[in-house]
């Protein structure tokens, strides 16, 4: 990832944590329809095209993006 393919996925990140703080409590549906259009938009995030080894990555960034919402706030 060149700089500046970096400095979008940055700013990317920064609009998606905002749109987080928006959506909480409710933030699951949204944090699920995030990833993929993060993925969608970020290609070279994911390692490989193979679709099992995507779900899996899927699955990774959902874990890490659910484990990050505190139901109990």
């Amino acid at each position: 990832m060149n700089k500046k393919r970096f400095t979008e996925f940055a700013s990317y990140v920064e609009g998606f944590t905002q749109r987080i703080i928006i959506h909480f409590p409710n933030a699951k549906d949204f944090v699920d329809n995030e990833k993929k259009e993060m993925l969608e938009k970020f290609p070279e995030l994911a390692t490989s095209s193979n679709p099992s080894s995507r779900q899996r990555q899927f699955d990774v960034v959902k874990f890490t993006l659910d484990s990050s919402v505190n139901n109990e706030r």
